[in-house]
């Protein structure tokens, strides 16, 4: 198969890339920069220049592919407009592959994330709805799953659509961004570090 790949030079793509490879598949990843792009060769993939707010080069992608795999996110969004920034922005990408994929049974796998709805007491599993409801769910929905509303709804249209639910934490040399490196540099920072229960721990 064909796979474009978004977000292949990041904690997940990186991996991904070569398991396709690996597997016999001719991948080309997205790249929007020198750098990403030669990642993006390192891996052994093809590369396609441009990036997230480019539409029309996405659905022209996804056109010229046998399927898609998107791990990418608007990462320079979280600053300034958060989660919910992220997730408006994203869903005009998965409406962008929908329109280059429809009526063709195409693959399209999408991240998601897996929350941690305060109300239930527990973290969030892959059993909880993508837009939950009732009274245990109330005040929980993360805006993330409708994004993956969006996603899997786009199998009434022809595309083979999936999302696989990626945990918010993942142990990784890769991972550059987001809650654990933010905790190892405050424990490298202060030459102490904090347990779950955020409990101060010994120091250097």
């Amino acid at each position: 198969m064909r796979v474009f790949v978004t977000g292949g030079t990041g904690q997940f793509g990186s991996y991904i890339i070569p398991e396709l490879i690996a597997a016999g598949h001719e991948v080309t990843g997205l790249a929007r920069s020198d750098t990403a792009a030669a990642a993006v060769s390192a891996l052994g993939a093809k590369v396609r220049r441009g990036d997230l707010e480019d539409l029309d080069g996405l659905k022209e992608a996804a056109a010229d592919s046998d399927g898609v795999i998107h791990v990418a996110h608007r990462q320079d969004l979280l600053p300034s407009g958060g989660i919910d920034a992220v997730a408006a922005a994203e869903l005009p990408i998965m409406l962008a592959y929908g329109e280059a994929l429809v009526g063709t049974g195409k693959p399209l796998v999408a991240a998601g994330s897996i929350g941690s709805p305060g109300n239930l007491g527990r973290p969030a599993t892959e059993e909880d709805p993508a837009l939950p409801g009732g009274d245990e769910y109330k005040g929980t929905l993360r805006v993330r799953n409708v994004v993956e509303t969006a996603v899997v709804g786009l199998a009434e249209r022809g595309v083979r659509s999936s999302v696989v639910r990626i945990a918010n934490i993942a142990h990784s040399k890769t991972d550059r961004a987001g809650f654990l490196p933010a905790l190892s540099g405050w424990a490298l920072d202060s030459g102490r570090w904090r347990d779950a229960g955020n409990r101060p721990g010994g120091g250097r």
